[in-house]
């Protein structure tokens, strides 16, 4: 294995996990999101009251 495709992998690796983490932020939001009557996105918990 070459040192400069090593350099690489670390790099794509970090990106991938960053997305991920960015991904699954926005899973969670989404979950916690519904859309109103008029289409807007609400908290669930806000409807729920």
């Amino acid at each position: 294995m070459q040192a400069r495709g090593f350099s690489h992998d670390e790099k794509m690796a970090a990106i991938n996990a960053k997305n991920q983490k960015d991904n699954i932020y926005l899973q969670w939001k989404l979950s916690n999101m519904t859309v109103d009557k008029n289409g807007n996105a609400v908290a669930k918990t806000q409807e729920q009251q």
